[in-house]
């Protein structure tokens, strides 16, 4: 090994790293020597860009990934040689045959990607990683699925859509280098945009949200208590900006809501079949704050969709004209009362600005709305 190399080794690989690294150029090549001449050139070319190094934790990827530009580069240049004599020993024979077999070839480059699944499985969290592998890897049954994570079907459909959008993350950010060379590479996640909307849970701060179009995914949320909203329906299919798509699920989120909680079941934005309503969250859905109460879809095709109950009641006519009057209020709580002769919760959304209030009735045990009121 050169000097240079030697020296540049411990800033690039650990000890760990270098020995793994040997092990998996060796077989690429399945020769010892010419795999440490693949493992010098890999640590080169790593060498040369390692500012594209941006998560230390994914150096082994990275790592493969260029590797295998490196390997099959060799293997042209080693093709590209053996065109040129005239004579070709058992050796060489054996190697042309090698070259020339598209399923050898095949074979290495899913290895390799095997090894980038691998690492980009690994950053999921625990939960995500398992439901994940026994979806798409062991291929088992969903209701097999739930009942070895301890779960619902609906809390799986959750987690297996969520771990999909997790790995879109990595390939488009942590491991966006080494994505590329199998063409899974994304575009960067769009950036956070503030909204002229204020956060109607606490008041404080205006909304933000991120759109992405190829996803049809809106995520809204507030920076100051935390509150993040997914939608991701056909609804804002084809929404040109942020703001098309935000209007598109303000006014399609309450009579589509309101008649699911009066029925038990509303169609499937992904698939058209019908949904049974379920009461609270679905297992570690991105809204994680239960102080009030919320309402969910999930479909057998895996889609969901969630509805917080006090942002429905804004949605109404009654609650769309208190907004109007008063674009800056913010959940003042929720008591225990009986309406109507009905036990119900009222929350009260009041106004930041002045003294307004408007109070929201909602029956305990059905989630419907009951009565909408602006009162002091």
């Amino acid at each position: 090994m050169n000097t240079l190399l030697a020296q540049q080794i411990p800033s690039i690989v650990d000890v760990d790293d270098y020995a793994w690294l040997r092990r998996h150029c060796a077989r690429l090549a399945r020769d010892d020597e010419a795999g440490d001449d693949l493992t010098q050139e890999t640590l080169v070319e790593a060498w040369r860009n390692r500012h594209k190094l941006t998560d230390p934790q994914g150096r082994r990827a990275w790592l493969a990934a260029i590797a295998g530009n490196v390997y099959r580069r060799w293997l042209r240049s080693l093709q590209h040689d053996a065109q040129h004599l005239t004579r070709l020993d058992d050796a060489n024979a054996a190697l042309e045959n090698a070259l020339s077999d598209d399923d050898f070839v095949r074979d290495l480059e899913r290895d390799d990607l095997a090894t980038l699944l691998d690492h980009a499985l690994a950053l999921l969290p625990a939960d995500l990683r398992q439901a994940l592998i026994a979806h798409y890897v062991e291929d088992l049954p969903q209701n097999e699925i739930a009942a070895k994570l301890g779960i619902s079907q609906g809390a799986l459909a959750v987690r297996l859509h969520r771990g999909r959008l997790r790995l879109q993350r990595i390939f488009a950010n942590e491991l966006r280098d080494e994505a590329a060379v199998f063409g899974l590479d994304a575009a960067p996640e769009p950036d956070w945009q503030e909204t002229r909307m204020w956060c109607c849970q606490c008041g404080q701060q205006r909304l933000r949200v991120r759109f992405n179009r190829d996803l049809n995914q809106l995520l809204v949320r507030c920076p100051v208590c935390g509150q993040l909203i997914e939608h991701q329906t056909a609804v804002i299919a084809g929404a040109r900006s942020f703001h098309a798509a935000l209007e598109r699920v303000i006014k399609w989120a309450a009579p589509y809501y309101s008649s699911a909680i009066n029925t038990g079941a509303a169609l499937c934005m992904t698939c058209g079949r019908p949904a049974p309503l379920r009461y609270g969250l679905p297992a570690e859905h991105l809204i994680n704050d239960g102080t009030f109460p919320n309402v969910h879809l999930a479909c057998t095709c895996r889609a969901f969709s969630t509805c917080n109950l006090p942002l429905l009641a804004l949605g109404s006519p009654e609650g769309q004209a208190f907004r109007q009057a008063h674009p800056r209020i913010r959940l003042a709580g929720q008591t225990e009362m009986e309406v109507g002769g009905i036990d119900a919760l009222v929350i009260t959304a009041a106004s930041v600005t002045d003294d307004a209030r408007l109070h929201m009735a909602i029956a305990r045990d059905t989630y419907r709305i009951l009565d909408i009121r602006a009162g002091g």
